[in-house]
């Protein structure tokens, strides 16, 4: 993990392009301690050279069932 330190919002978007730029992909952004909504940003924002998780698609059981009820019917169909 790498942190990056910010002191401002352009401060913060030149550097994540920056890191971007080195392939790095940004997992977190820290705000500072006193940090308002409202007020101009600034923190730690955490990068990390891993690639993105890949989430693997499930398939529900109603799916599943569905399927086995069009193969059956075209199974009828074809008979």
């Amino acid at each position: 993990m790498i942190e990056i330190k910010y002191s401002n919002l352009t401060d913060r978007n030149i550097k994540a392009k920056e890191q971007e730029a080195k392939g790095l992909r940004m997992v977190h952004d820290n705000f500072d301690l006193g940090w308002e909504v409202g007020t101009e940003p600034h923190g730690t924002m955490i990068f990390t050279d891993e690639p993105e998780p890949v989430v693997k698609a499930t398939v529900s059981r109603d799916l599943l069932k569905e399927i086995d009820e069009l193969k059956a019917r075209i199974e009828e169909l074809e008979k």
